[in-house]
């Protein structure tokens, strides 16, 4: 009887075991999924401009060695860390020399949203904006050149209004974020715990390439005190209505 006594305890602290072993897996990888989304976007995003990069390189080379003389004032070696791209020639013009960037880009309308393509400054650092480009060749899907000519649009503006520390930009929830080197975007969501407790972490973190901070170091303190954290809700650009803002 009384070894009968001790199997029941024996098995039941198994079982038991068992159970909340089975409940501490399971809270988990409920925990840990937003980072784990968060890692494998990180992840594609650099594949994605890794290859372009690549890609957009042989194609200047080439392009180069096809005709030496054929130079726009604007083509800046940086790699714009939206696309990945390198200059290309315009060749739409047969002595780009004698025609500036600028006066060229000021002609044309986006076929997309129909807005005015703005003038490229001389000193604008990032590769010069997908419409003076061929969209085929650096890789772009039809359905992407509409959103990336959008972005290059407020990055040069917002370059000609003095933000001169922008290195690129991103999209989310219907606006465009710029990446500036001392700025992380948030996301943040209230997470309720079985017991009733309600808890905020963070959902989502942007920012540019130079900003290697995730959740983690932002809810545990290991972000510099230079560094700004700007909720999503809080910042953010409408596109349609900052390019608009000038022409009223």
């Amino acid at each position: 009887m009384t070894i009968g006594f001790y199997t029941k305890w024996i098995i039941g602290g198994i079982l038991l075991l068992i159970i909340i072993a089975g409940a501490c897996y399971l809270w988990y990888q409920h925990d840990t999924a937003p980072y784990k989304q968060e890692a494998a976007e990180t992840a594609e995003v650099a594949r994605e401009w890794e290859a372009t990069q690549k890609a957009d390189t042989s194609k200047v080379e080439q392009a180069a060695d096809v005709s030496a003389e054929s130079k726009m004032p604007t083509a800046d070696k940086l790699v714009n860390p939206i696309t990945g791209a390198a200059p290309e020639t315009d060749t739409r013009t047969k002595n780009p020399q004698d025609v500036p960037m600028s006066t060229e880009e000021t002609e044309k309308v986006s076929p997309h949203d129909f807005l005015p393509y703005p003038k490229v400054p001389d000193d604008y650092p990032l590769n010069p904006p997908i419409w003076i480009r061929n969209p085929d060749m650096i890789g772009v899907p039809a359905h992407a050149a509409g959103p990336l000519e959008l972005l290059d649009m407020v990055l040069v503006k917002l370059w000609v209004q003095g933000h001169k520390n922008i290195t690129g930009a991103s999209t989310a929830y219907g606006k465009i974020y710029p990446h500036y080197r001392d700025v992380i975007y948030v996301k943040y969501e209230d997470v309720t715990f079985p017991n009733g407790t309600v808890k905020r972490k963070i959902r989502r973190v942007l920012s540019g390439p130079d900003l290697e901070y995730g959740s983690r170091d932002i809810m545990t303190g290991k972000v510099p005190a230079h560094i700004k954290i700007v909720e999503f809700d809080d910042a953010g650009i409408d596109p349609y209505t900052f390019l608009k803002e000038d022409s009223k």
